[in-house]
């Protein structure tokens, strides 16, 4: 994982909004907040339909946990992506385990 994400830049989103001669400046930290609890519900969701196939399932599939982890350092920046690394730890875990077992996944990343 940490492979894939060498090449992803951080970027820092602020809206800025005018009202008539008034210049709000909004941070989006609620808006990056809700982001990454959906990359982070995104991860479980995967991780639980993925662990609920059969054993003797084979999983094909261009979406996998990896997924929201680059989304999160892409678009929330590296601070989110650990935590995101690190909330979900054990469900990235498990899923890559079985990403890694040619005979259960074929997995590709674009």
């Amino acid at each position: 994982i940490n492979d894939l994400l060498l090449h992803t830049t951080t970027t820092t989103h602020n809206t800025t909004t005018t009202t008539h001669n008034n210049t709000t400046t909004h941070n989006n930290a609620d808006s990056s907040n809700k982001m990454f609890w959906l990359q982070r519900r995104i991860v479980e969701v995967q991780h639980q339909r993925e662990r609920d196939l059969s054993p003797a399932v084979s999983l094909v599939s261009d979406r996998c946990v990896v997924d929201p982890i680059v989304y999160a350092r892409f678009y929330l920046g590296a601070e989110m992506e650990r935590e995101l690394r690190q909330c979900c730890r054990a469900q990235i875990e498990a899923s890559v385990e079985r990403y890694r077992d040619a005979r259960l996944s074929f997995v590709f990343l674009l």
